[in-house]
């Protein structure tokens, strides 16, 4: 019997992504940026393994068969994901000395999984990688104004706090969320409500000094 909550969970995080991946293909193809490509890789990589979760709902395929030791499939994809995180960090800080670093993580912590059945793996590479990407990608998108960075960083905040919480339900639930924040990001919401123009908030800032010398 297949988990109707889960389905639905993971059936919003499908939707919001969809349409988060087709701005983000508009956005490619008239910047030329490759940076576009790459949030497009990390996040067609989520949505596959929201797929799969989907299919191993209804008796497909199953995404906790083991594949060697104590690795199952869906942990293994997991650390994938992981793994491209940490190399779009090592990419946008342009850190060249530090290129084979996502690969090399991903074959320990694989292998530590394999010898150990437990969740720690998990926790501790999650923590590693997630936080500072997020924290990086949340700073830079105050600084300049950037809402896609902004975006991508509160959505891997968010969607890296629920996976501590080893509860299925508060994890996709939680990223279904998460997953509608990045689409504000690259609507570019957060750049026209949420950070204004340095010129309109000296305006604000004068205005408010304004009225308060007048009320003194």
């Amino acid at each position: 019997m297949y988990d109707l909550l889960l389905i639905i969970a993971s059936l919003i995080f499908i939707t919001f992504m969809g349409y988060s991946l087709k701005i983000l293909l508009m956005k490619r193809l008239e910047t030329k940026n490759r940076l576009f490509s790459t949030i497009m890789v990390i996040i067609s990589f989520e949505v596959l393994i929201s797929v799969l979760g989907i299919l191993n709902e209804f008796g497909v395929i199953d995404i906790q068969q083991k594949l060697i030791g104590g690795l199952k499939l869906n942990a293994f994809l997991s650390y994938v994901l992981l793994t491209l995180y940490l190399a779009f960090l090592v990419f946008i800080k342009k850190a060249v000395r530090w290129y084979t670093l996502p690969v090399i993580s991903l074959i320990f912590i694989s292998q530590a999984q394999v010898l150990v059945e437990s969740d720690f793996p998990m926790i501790i590479y999650s923590i590693i990688v997630s936080y500072p990407l997020a924290f990086i990608l949340i700073y830079e998108g105050v600084k300049k104004r950037n809402s896609i960075a902004f975006g991508l960083g509160i959505y891997i905040f968010a969607y890296s706090i629920s996976i501590l919480t080893l509860n299925i339900y508060l994890v996709l639930y939680f990223r279904g969320f998460a997953s509608f924040l990045f689409l504000l990001g690259v609507k570019d919401f957060y750049t026209k409500y949420i950070f204004p123009e340095k010129d309109i908030e000296e305006k604000i800032k004068s205005t408010w000094i304004s009225k308060f010398v007048v009320r003194e």
